[in-house]
């Protein structure tokens, strides 16, 4: 089962809506007669302020900011797969690198004085 750190959840959150269509799917994007607002192309009833980046889309009325609302609300990702796309997409989030521990060598116990500790039954 994926799984995310609360790190990567705050990095995802930090990139908004507006610049993730930007960047990655500016095909969809579309200039509308409003000043600084941009709608999708396949949504007619979705509307994204450029300033802002405040989005919302009216025949379903959800809205929000970030990125990561508007891939699993829109788009319909599920929220894993959403943090981890943002994530590898994102300058801002570098993944922690986890310092591996190094086992001890393999010692045997020490040798008991007599073999009565183990009894058969």
């Amino acid at each position: 089962m994926p799984w995310v750190t609360e790190e990567e959840i705050q990095a995802a959150k930090n990139m908004t809506a507006y610049e993730y269509l930007r960047t990655h799917q500016a095909q969809r994007l579309q200039k509308t007669r409003t000043r600084n607002e941009w709608q999708l192309t396949d949504h007619d009833s979705f509307k994204i302020n450029e300033l802002s980046s405040k989005w919302h889309w009216k025949s379903r009325d959800i809205g929000g900011v970030s990125a990561l609302r508007f891939l699993i609300e829109v788009d319909g990702m599920k929220f894993t797969d959403a943090v981890k796309l943002l994530c590898e997409e994102s300058p801002s989030f570098i993944p922690t690198q986890s310092a591996k521990k190094e086992k001890p060598p393999f010692k045997l116990p020490e040798r008991y004085c007599n073999c009565r500790r183990i009894r058969l039954i």
